[in-house]
């Protein structure tokens, strides 16, 4: 029921943050072509059933995608703090 590096990655915040992330839908697009190319992710998820919608870019895919998570949980962190 795994989705790899990412679900790992997002078992691994839940349980350091106490937050329950789900990712409902995974996006990734190349932009350039070969050695210049970059990465772009784009992630609709769930924290603590909080909808979030989040973006990044690298030329690595892969940090583009853990970016990409870690921007989504940094503005669930800051939308929480403003409502309190």
């Amino acid at each position: 029921s795994g989705k790899g590096a990412i679900d790992a990655f997002c078992k691994a915040l839940s349980q350091q943050y106490g937050h329950l992330i789900d990712i409902k839908q995974f996006e990734q697009s190349s932009m350039g072509e070969h050695k210049n190319s970059l990465a772009i992710s784009m992630i609709h998820m769930t924290i603590n059933e909080q909808k979030i919608i989040a973006s990044a870019s690298d030329p690595d895919s892969l940090k583009a995608s853990l970016l990409c998570i870690l921007t989504g949980l940094s503005r669930y962190t800051q939308q929480t703090k403003s409502a309190a």
